[in-house]
């Protein structure tokens, strides 16, 4: 039987020029969980363009063994016009002795409120570009006036693992609901002598906005 489970609280705010969130996480999966505190800031600059900020802690426990880690995540993003946007983030620029530093660039394409596309290509990389890759693509399709259906798969060769997903979407102009279901296998099965890792989650969340 599988005992996991993942409880998340967010609290936002978006009013003004500098936008704001601070959320809680706790995952829990057999003998081992974690809990993170992050908070996030963002502010726009020039005409079409945006940065932001998202610092982490997370506390770790499995069996006998305990850890304790922080990461700052900065990101830059621009809007081309109404349809079409890109961003870029990196984490821990700044930290000294870490061998690789997660990077990705992301692409983003709507067709006026049908479909929206979006890609992401990067990875684990030290100064000489070197390291494991990571992909996703996703869509949202509306289905409905206020329901979408969203389709979602990554690649990642740094954990060897391929992920699916679907999910859908009820959105209202301060509520939301969200349903989705998640599958992750394992890559590379061979050359890592492991064995196969088939894991299905599935998620629900509630968000309202005051």
């Amino acid at each position: 039987m599988d005992d996991s489970s993942h409880i998340g609280f967010i609290a936002s705010d978006s009013k003004g020029r500098l936008k704001g969130s601070a959320s809680y996480h706790k995952y829990k999966e057999k003998e081992s969980q974690s809990k993170r505190w992050a908070i996030a800031i963002a502010s726009p600059f020039g005409e079409s363009s945006a940065i932001g900020f998202n610092y982490s802690t997370t506390k770790k426990r499995n069996a006998n063994k305990k850890s304790e880690y922080s990461h700052l995540v900065i990101g830059l993003s621009h809007i081309l016009d109404e349809s079409f946007s890109f961003g870029f983030t990196i984490q821990d620029p700044f930290k000294k002795g870490v061998e690789y530093y997660p990077a990705l660039i992301g692409i983003q394409y709507s067709y006026k409120r049908l479909i929206t596309l979006m890609a992401d290509i990067g990875g684990k990389y030290n100064l000489d570009f070197e390291g494991d890759s990571i992909y996703k693509a996703a869509a949202q399709i509306k289905v409905f006036e206020d329901f979408f259906l969203r389709l979602g798969t990554n690649l990642d060769d740094s954990k060897n693992e391929k992920t699916t997903g679907i999910g859908i979407g009820w959105v209202q102009p301060k509520l939301s609901i969200d349903f989705a279901m998640k599958n992750t296998e394992s890559t590379n099965i061979i050359a890592e002598n492991t064995q196969p890792t088939d894991i299905k989650e599935n998620s629900f969340s509630l968000s309202y906005r005051f």
